[in-house]
């Protein structure tokens, strides 16, 4: 197993409370214009219109000099190289980008940005026009977000999310607990509120050939409708399978279900604590595992999936945030909640964090990660089918743990 980092990037800087905390946020659309091929559940499927905005959701920090950008897009995934793609185009403005952080929602009823859900078994789904688009303004986005930050104070606030919102398809656990980050600026104006939550957003079924973001697309609205600001929406630890309690899949479930993340989002939004000083630090770690995963490997040499990680070894990373005493992991995939709640005890225990988040989809889409003990399981067979391999679960979570160590 190959847990060894590469590359170990720690904070050059070390911001100080006396210091403000500078917080900027930005949206741009990134709906197709043309039909695509939907990522997710059955394929071949071609759009034939849309229901609702897809967007890329940035939210910029700064303090002294180490600045944190998230933004969170309305696609299946995201590849480590493309976002590397990002980083240049933002960088050539001045921009700083160690600390850049882009979340895939993974919801299954956008275009097809990783290549397997195209028009055959041999051919890829990937439209390199619209991901030219994509990146523009996920770049923009980001650029905005930084260009208007202005001094803020943050609040963390969690609450646990209702029945009849999520389910595990595979055994009865999940993480029930969504968190918010909730920026304000010193007038009070909210400046953007960060939701974290669990759940695949896949209300909408096979059937389904219209582009949407599925519940998220309430989450924005009407978080935005009780607060203001921007709203970014990053999914957690939704691996195997942590999906929606729908008991149908229509738009007006997708409702359902996205108004009451929305509302549980709102009170821990009102419940929220303010950050008592925070101290703004990001350390990064890049890793190797092995690409062991034939399937996968296939579809690299034949171009399929057209951007990613070579046939042989993936080359990805983990980040550790910290803002006073919230604690934020990021994670290249989607983790099952077994060594999500790893991370989560982790967090609490070395960190003293109470609410840990875990941002999954986050610079890269390596599809499950599971621990090595879930591996072995026939009831995650699909998962294990859909992985990188067996070295990538423990090598993400001891990583990040020993992330946790040196910025104690």
């Amino acid at each position: 197993m190959l847990i060894a980092p590469m590359l170990v990037i720690l904070s050059a800087y070390a911001a100080t409370p006396s210091q403000p905390l500078l917080v900027g946020a930005a949206i741009r659309v990134v709906t197709p214009e043309r039909p695509a091929y939907l990522a997710g559940l059955r394929s071949p499927r071609l759009s034939d219109g849309v229901h609702d905005d897809l967007y890329a959701r940035a939210l910029a920090m700064s303090q002294g000099d180490e600045t944190v950008i998230f933004v969170g897009i309305d696609v299946i995934g995201y590849a480590r190289a493309r976002v590397d793609g990002v980083k240049a185009a933002l960088e050539a403005r001045g921009i700083p980008t160690d600390g850049l952080i882009v979340c895939a929602t993974h919801q299954h009823s956008g275009p097809d940005t990783i290549g397997i859900w195209g028009p055959s078994e041999t051919e890829t789904g990937v439209d390199e026009e619209y991901m030219v688009y994509l990146a523009a303004q996920i770049v923009d986005a980001a650029a905005e977000a930084y260009a208007n930050r202005r001094e803020a104070r943050v609040s963390m606030g969690a609450r646990t999310i209702p029945d009849g919102v999520a389910r595990n398809a595979r055994v009865p656990e999940y993480d029930d607990e969504l968190r918010v980050l909730h920026f304000v600026d010193t007038d009070g104006e909210t400046i953007s509120t960060l939701v974290n939550f669990a759940a695949h957003p896949e209300t909408l079924w096979s059937d389904s050939t219209k582009i949407t973001a599925d519940y998220p697309q309430h989450v924005y609205r009407l978080v935005e409708r009780a607060f203001g600001g921007v709203t970014v929406f990053i999914n957690g630890a939704l691996g195997g399978m942590v999906t929606v309690a729908s008991e149908e899949n229509t738009f007006a479930e997708c409702e359902r279900i996205g108004t009451a993340v929305a509302e549980t989002a709102i009170r821990a939004t009102k419940d929220a604590i303010v950050v008592a000083n925070p101290v703004l630090r990001h350390d990064r770690r890049v890793f190797s595992a092995p690409m062991a995963n034939a399937q996968f490997r296939a579809a690299v040499e034949a171009g399929i999936i057209p951007v990613g990680p070579n046939a042989d070894t993936v080359e990805t990373e983990v980040s550790l945030i910290r803002i006073g005493d919230v604690a934020i992991a990021t994670v290249p995939g989607e983790l099952l909640p077994a060594p999500g709640f790893a991370l989560r005890d982790a967090m609490r225990e070395r960190l003293g964090a109470a609410s840990p988040f875990i941002l999954g989809l986050a610079n890269d889409e390596l599809g499950y990660i599971l621990s090595e003990e879930q591996f072995e399981l026939p009831l995650y067979e699909y998962e294990a089918s859909m992985s990188v391999g067996r070295d990538i679960g423990p090598a993400v979570v001891a990583n990040l743990i020993e992330l946790m160590s040196t910025t104690r």
